[in-house]
């Protein structure tokens, strides 16, 4: 059941932007950039079990190879297989 809601939400000029005039200044191309197997991707924040926020450095290659793999082997996907996510 979807419900209506009332929610003001302050706009600042200088932070927010409509992503129907953001869109219109992109490029249809993405040139890739090539970066080192260990560069740092994103840092995953974690509280763990002390309640001290700690920091897990995911690297491009690591994370790349995980994803890949894990897709692979939950959804049983082979060669010519395709996938459609929605």
């Amino acid at each position: 059941m979807v419900e209506d809601y009332d929610i003001d939400v302050p706009w600042n000029r200088d932070l927010d932007s409509w992503w129907h005039e953001e869109i219109q200044n992109v490029s249809e191309v993405c040139e890739s950039v090539w970066v080192e197997k260990e560069h740092m991707l994103f840092i995953l924040y974690t509280s763990g079990s002390s309640g001290k926020t700690k920091g897990c450095v995911l690297t491009t290659c690591g994370y790349m190879i995980f994803a890949a793999l894990t897709f692979k082997y939950t959804f049983d996907c082979f060669p010519g297989d395709v996938y459609l996510s929605m």
